[in-house]
């Protein structure tokens, strides 16, 4: 059973897996996307042929600021 842990910081982490890969997830309840590393994704896609994006999915992140994170 996943057991979900709760940092210092009051951020609430829960380990799992995406593709097989471990990972272990940050879960923020008032997020309206989820994000994944780049890295894992591109592992994840070798794993399991059901990650890939189409065309026209890519967002560009903005900070709080309104400055671009990439």
């Amino acid at each position: 059973m996943p057991t979900l842990s709760v940092s210092c910081g009051l951020s609430y982490r829960l380990k799992g897996s995406v593709a097989t890969l471990p990972i272990e997830f940050i879960i923020d309840t008032g997020a309206a996307v989820s994000l994944l590393r780049s890295d894992i994704w591109a592992k994840a896609a070798k794993l399991d042929s059901k990650f890939k994006l189409e065309e026209g999915t890519g967002q560009k992140l903005v900070g709080v600021s309104g400055i671009p994170l990439s």
